[in-house]
């Protein structure tokens, strides 16, 4: 073969041109191979996405689109269906802790994930009943567990599954628990009805041996019931409750336990400890069936699937409840948390099948009866043809591709959500036609679909990715290019509603939303009128005396008064429904607070000026913010060298301005030192208006001091005449003005300790006609909570065993003997501990205030109580079990659940039962108290001050917050912006642009929330309303840059970049993942974050952003 010449190629500009041409085909031919692949991999994702968009499309036509053939060539022999109850994404997966125990026959090595599987409903009868069946529970009107008490709501060919079956010589048997009207024996060849798990899963074991020695096909659903260990007598169960991890300070799962390694445990077990134990249980107990299934039948072909019929339960209906789920919701919510469960499949050796480990696509419970029998090569179910579930068999069995639903998943849940935060109370009914869009949908107080009061848009699932769901948070209905897809739901939701009531309407009643809970909370006081305002702002010259109480990581709903039902349904007011469902006897219940609220004023919007305690103690005292340059504290007090320098922090209150004189006769007015911008201490304050003072309780504001004299609050620059304290942190020295507080029983009695010796603290200033200022700053319900050691405590205050919620089958007969069979297991609940000694804390406020009205002083005195930060997370002490109410977030949050908090005021001059809702701060209380008792503050001392008097406040002032630790403990809806601003209705969360700069040079505002419409801060609106945002990060800013803030601030590096690892991984879950949603941070670190993702910004996560 000869071979053409090639022409040499041109030189000089020639040469040149010719090497352009060269490079640029290249750039051509490597842009075409591009272009096709892309091609390829849009076709491929068009393949899944049109089987979808065929139904859609189809139905808005009004065609009835034909599925292909999903039925599967290949047929079983036997199948094995697993439900277990309550059981969540976290309880239950295909590999790591919560995997079932693979056996030694076991051959598959894990089994397929179906990750967007959802049951029909959130509650556990309703969907046990759908998994049989394949129809909604609204067709028969069974919407929960007691709906099923109407028999004749039930169809008669509710056993369609078990029916079918049967008729095609297929052996049927059920073991566990059975709750239908029907007779199971009737549609069985072998049953076994029991509350014992471990019995079920050994007649289940029986029947599968027996029907392959025999070589019948059969089908063998085991309802697991309910595995609780403590209710257990036996050494085996005492021996896996000791063998359970938890009772370590440092355990993740069950801390408090005992309070330091010097002490002995202070209660045997935790219900998170329990709950690992039971679920262990559990897994096993469903690895002994499994694993019998492939030891008798290894050459047969089979397939087992394991589930669950709803999310999990929540610890106030059962006390060992500590179910984890990836999502938001629980059990009775239609968020994916109520819905979304588990889903394992094993097939035997001899099944051929090429499935993934996970698959994605939407698959309901609706789908597993015609699914089953179309395993054993049956047509159709028997009976009625309105079956909403589609066979899904050659999904399961092979790569066949997933069959066209002709209708949409649909959801309802009718009936409250007991206990459960607002945030996970879905509107009432839910639609999906695919796996990647989810609708909500509330319906108007007529039941009419047409005109929703509410409607709720998510992305739950994004196509092609490594992630496997959404955290349903960020409300996208309003986002212009999925204004179809919402519209296409809610005329689905219509045809959908128009079928299951043709003739009747549903029951008339309204969802409560989380602004809807907050607002309830104070439907009953009357905002104040301009009089009563003007009589507020009146200094009150004659006053006897100030009390100011200070509650210790108390939440916001963890007061009656500041707390009110989530649900407004028709029979919630007497709690019928909360008693069906088990009951709830945990609510808040502070009737001397609540008694104290009603004689005063209630503050709404008020907040704590830190997320911890320490920050927020400085402000009450200074009137300043706690990052104030004299003030700079910034974290708590530390207390080691090693620790201020690790957090940067100041070791007590003062330490920032050079020592205080000793003279403490100075006068204030006078610099206290040499610095030009001083502290006002509000004790010094009164003390040099003619006040005696006293500190009682808490301190916490001294460590690691210059001289031993900085560490007692009686240090004559704070002005207190007379303390007796304790700290948390042990910065104040044993003397006769410090209680003993290392005992492991502390909790339980000091409140009463403080009462006493503050209330003898008054007796004297009575019996001498002083005026008195006194700071009463509680303990509770700060941890480590202990109940007093003769374990009567809780018993005495009302909360006794015969209260706590466990089902009475299990719990009747042990009502007497004040304790589980089990030896291992703890009769007090952690709500159970929580709540008695808040039901002490409120005892004591009400014996104070009683003392002070019983001196004829209740017109004379004035009585502030507040809280200093939101409630504490159950992830760092397990009795730690506050609630921030309708808020978002807890301690060590800036989100509204860590820094709003209760604020109460009763005195001369204020109204009763009043409401004031403009927003104020911790450093507000220096300038109104003083204020209110006719202390004028020159303008030297008004300089100083960054607070301003309550009643005076303008509505649209700036509130500034900043925390650099981290939410250790909490979830990740909880790990907030390090600075965040309140102006009016509006907050902001801003970042550095570059976290490695201690004072940033640019921010970054990554969310606004609009409070007003979205308490729980769970939808940003920055989008909507950029030129606020711009405004408050811009207040924040020029705060930051001024001499106010504490420019000499410096945190370590490594503390700096471990609160951002924490801020970053968490935003990159909300917004793409399904890792583990309310777990310690443990759990949520493992996320792997590249060193540039850290210091890259703007690291805004906008779900508009389509």
């Amino acid at each position: 073969m000869r071979l053409a010449k090639v022409a040499p190629l041109e030189k000089d500009a020639g040469g040149k041109r010719v090497k352009r041409r060269t490079c640029v085909t290249i750039l051509l031919g490597f842009a075409v191979v591009v272009l096709i692949d892309c091609l390829i991999r849009w076709r491929q994702a068009q393949a899944l996405d049109n089987i979808t968009l065929v139904g859609i499309f189809s139905e808005l036509q009004g065609h009835d689109a034909q599925a292909p053939s999903s039925q599967s060539s290949q047929t079983l022999d036997g199948v094995l269906l697993v439900l277990l109850p309550d059981v969540g994404t976290g309880d239950l997966a295909a590999e790591g802790p919560a995997a079932i125990p693979r056996g030694k026959n076991i051959t598959s090595s894990r089994p397929t994930s179906y990750t967007s599987f959802r049951v029909a409903s959130p509650d556990t009868v309703p969907s046990q009943l759908a998994w049989i069946t394949g129809q909604h529970p609204s067709r028969h009107g069974t919407l929960h567990a007691q709906d099923i008490s109407d028999y004749s709501l039930i169809p008669a060919d509710h056993n369609a599954l078990l029916k079918t079956l049967r008729a095609a010589n297929v052996k049927v048997g059920h073991f566990g628990t059975w709750d239908l009207p029907s007779d199971i024996a009737a549609d069985t060849d072998d049953h076994l009805i029991t509350a014992d798990a471990q019995q079920a899963v050994r007649a289940a074991q029986h029947f599968i041996k027996r029907c392959v020695d025999a070589n019948q096909r059969f089908y063998a659903q085991v309802w697991l019931p309910p595995v609780d260990l403590a209710f257990e007598s036996g050494s085996w169960a005492r021996e896996l409750l000791e063998r359970e991890p938890g009772v370590s300070d440092d355990s993740p799962t069950c801390r408090d336990i005992r309070r330091r390694t010097t002490h002995p445990h202070r209660y045997k077990s935790c219900p998170r400890m329990i709950h690992r134990a039971n679920k262990r249980r559990e897994r096993e107990l469903v690895g002994n069936v499994i694993d019998t299934l492939f030891a008798t039948a290894p050459n047969l072909p089979f397939l087992a699937a394991v589930s669950s019929t709803n999310g999990p339960e929540t610890p106030e209906i059962y006390g060992h409840a500590a179910g984890s789920t990836h999502y938001r919701g629980k059990k009775r919510s239609l968020y994916d948390g109520g819905i979304r469960v588990p889903f394992l499949v094993w097939t035997s050796p001899s099944v051929v099948t090429h499935t993934p480990q996970s698959r994605p696509h939407l698959v309901s419970a609706l789908d597993w009866a015609p699914t089953c029998v179309s395993f054993f090569g049956i047509p159709t179910l028997k009976g009625s043809a309105e079956r909403d579930g589609i066979d899904h068999s050659a999904y399961f069995l092979g790569p066949g591709s997933l069959p066209l639903r002709r209708a949409p998943l649909v959801w309802e849940w009718r009936e409250p959500t007991p206990d459960s935060h607002c945030i996970e109370v879905a509107p009432r009914l839910a639609i999906m036609y695919d796996h990647k869009y989810k609708l909500f949908l509330e319906p108007s107080e007529l039941g009419n679909v047409s005109n929703p009061l509410h409607v709720e848009l998510y992305r739950v699932h994004d196509e092609g990715a490594a992630h496997q769901g959404h955290y349903e948070r960020a409300n996208l209905v309003k986002v212009s290019k999925l204004q179809s897809i919402a519209a296409h739901h809610i005329a689905g939701l219509q045809t959908w509603h128009a079928e299951m009531y043709p003739d009747t309407t549903p029951r008339a009643s309204v969802r409560g939303s989380c602004r809807e809970h907050f607002e309830a909370a104070f439907s009953t006081r009357q905002k104040m009128s301009s009089a009563q305002e003007n009589k507020a702002r009146a200094a009150q010259k004659n006053v006897r005396g100030i009390i100011i109480m200070l509650a210790d990581d108390l939440g916001f709903g963890d007061l009656s008064a500041f707390n009110a039902p989530v649900q407004s349904e028709p029979h919630d007011n007497d709690d019928s429904y909360m008693n069906r469902a088990g009951g709830s006897v945990f609510r808040p219940n502070t009737p001397s607070l609540d008694r104290l609220a009603s004689q005063g004023v209630v503050f709404s919007n008020f907040y704590a000026n830190a997320a911890v305690c320490s920050p927020t103690r400085a402000s009450l005292m200074t009137g300043r913010y706690p990052f104030h340059s004299a003030v700079a504290m910034h974290w708590q007090t530390a207390t080691s060298a090693a620790e201020s320098e690790y957090f940067g922090v100041t070791p007590y209150l003062g330490a920032a301005t050079d020592e205080p004189p000793t003279n403490a006769q100075a006068p204030l007015q006078d610099p206290i030192v040499p610095r030009a911008r001083p502290n006002v201490y509000l004790s010094r304050l009164f003390r040099e208006a003619g006040f005696v003072t006293g500190h009682f309780g808490k301190w916490h504001l001294g460590n690691l001091p210059k001289t031993e004299a900085h560490r007692s609050p009686l240090h004559p620059s704070y002005g207190i005449d007379e303390a007796k304290v304790y700290s948390a942190s042990k910065g104040v020295l044993p003397s006769s003005a410090t209680y003993e507080h290392n005992d492991l029983y502390f909790a339980s009695h000091i409140q009463r300790d403080v009462v006493t010796q503050t209330i003898e603290f008054l007796r004297a200033r009575v019996e001498r006609k002083e005026r008195f200022f006194v700071n009463f700053w509680f303990q509770n319900a700060h941890a480590p909570l202990n109940l007093a050691e003769d374990g009567q405590q809780a018993r005495e205050l009302g909360l006794g065993f015969a209260k706590l919620p466990f089902p009475e089958r299990q719990f009747a007969s042990l009502v007497e003997k004040e304790r589980f069979p089990n030896e291992a297991a703890d009769p007090h609940l952690p709500l159970q501990i929580y709540r008695a000694l808040l039901k002490d804390h409120d005892q004591q406020v009400g014996r104070l205030v009683d003392w002070i009205d019983s001196q004829g002083l209740r017109d004379d005195v004035l009585i502030v109580y507040l809280s200093d930060n939101g409630p504490e997370n159950a992830g760092v002490y397990f009795a730690s079990q506050g609630s921030a109410g309708p808020f978002r977030g807890g301690k060590r949050s800036l989100y509204e659940g860590g820094l709003r908090v209760p604020l109460v005021m009763r005195g001369p001059g204020l109204a009763a039962n009043t409401l004031w809702s403009r927003p104020g701060m911790t450093a507000d209380i220096l300038p109104t108290v003083a204020r209110y008792a006719g202390i004028s503050l020159n303008a030297s001392l008004t300089s100083a001050v960054e607070g301003v008097d309550l009643f005076s406040a303008n509505e649209d002032r700036s509130l500034l917050f900043e925390f650099r630790g981290w939410a250790h403990g909490a979830d990740c809806m909880a790990h907030s912006a390090r600075f965040a601003v309140r102006r009016g209705r509006f907050k902001l969360y801003a970042e550095p642009r570059d976290p490695r700069q201690a004072i940033p040079r640019k921010l970054d505002p990554i969310e606004l929330y609009d409070l007003e419409a979205d308490p729980a801060e769970m939808t940003s609106v920055l989008g909507e309303f950029p030129e606020e945002a711009k405004r408050m990060t811009q207040a924040l800013f020029d705060y930051l840059h001024s001499d106010n803030y504490d420019q000499a601030y410096t945190p370590s590096r490594k503390a700096r970049a471990k609160r951002r690892q924490q801020l970053v991984q968490c935003r990159q879950w909300l917004a793409n993942s399904s890792l583990p949603v309310g777990e310690p941070y443990l759990r949520v670190k493992h996320t792997q974050i590249g060193r540039d993702d850290l210091f890259r910004f703007p690291f805004v996560f906008d779900e508009n952003n389509l």
